[in-house]
Order: structure tokens, then sequence, then C-alpha cells
């Protein structure tokens, strides 16, 4: 199973209520410990260290940027002209934000299907799946 992590998957891990911190943290050790295969774009680093900065302190963004950058068992891929060009498609035809259809251009380059974000508007996508951070957590401890 190979997975698309949003990056609210990675905020709520390090600022979120103690519930859904704990089903975040799951998703990124069952990543950690190879039970799941995950990939995201590099412009999720830039949301993490941004929501971070701006809700804690520039401290805690950068350790949490460092650590984002040092996981190395997630796929972290770059943005290309092509991904640009394929979210411009995802904001003509499925009505997303630029960064939304960024993460969807990604994930449709890369043949994954699946994504686990808060982002219901990722539900507009009919050709992906999107769970919540609690389901994903729940699927992913009935799998292991």
């Amino acid at each position: 199973m190979k997975v698309y992590l949003d990056a609210n998957v990675f905020i709520c891990a390090a600022i979120s209520s103690p519930e859904l911190r704990t089903q975040a943290v799951a998703i990124i050790q069952a990543v950690q410990e190879e039970k799941v295969e995950a990939l995201t774009s590099i412009l999720t680093w830039d949301e993490v260290v941004y929501v971070i900065k701006k809700l804690d302190t520039t401290s805690a963004a950068i350790e949490a940027g460092f650590a984002f950058l040092n996981f190395s068992q997630l796929q972290i891929v770059n943005a290309t002209k092509n991904t640009g060009l394929e979210a411009l498609e995802a904001i003509r035809e499925h009505k997303l934000l630029p960064r939304d259809a960024i993460h969807y251009a990604t994930m449709k380059i890369e043949n994954i299907t699946e994504i686990v974000s808060e982002d219901s508007d990722f539900d507009k996508i009919k050709t992906i799946k999107r769970y919540s951070i609690k389901e994903f957590s729940e699927k992913i401890n009935k799998l292991h």
C-alpha cells in the first residue's frame, strides 16, 4: 500500500489535540516501521514549517522542518513544471485551490490513489480515496 500524506498529518502530529496527535503519530510510526509506504511533495515541508511557525515558535518550526526532511522512510517528491501543469488541470477540472492541486498533481504523476488528509476538498476527486487521520490510523491498526 502506497499512500500520499498531506501536510496536516505532520502538523497534527506536532501540534494538535491529544487524540488526533496520537493518531497522526501512529501513521508516521507505521511509515517509519515500513508497514506503510508513503510519499509527499516538498510543498508539504513548506506547509508544515509555515503553520508550526505561525501557531508555535520559529524554533519549533525549524525542529519540525528538520525532522520532516530527515524522515528517511518518507519519499519526498520535488515539484516540477509538469507538476504545475497537472495542478492547473486539477484546478480547472476539480475546482481545487492551488496547494491542493499541487498535492493532487503529485499523486497523479506518482500513480497514487489514496491520500491521508483532513481536507475534504479532496473528496471532489472521484479517482482517489481520502482517509481522515482517524480513519487511516484505524486502518493500519487493523492491518498490523
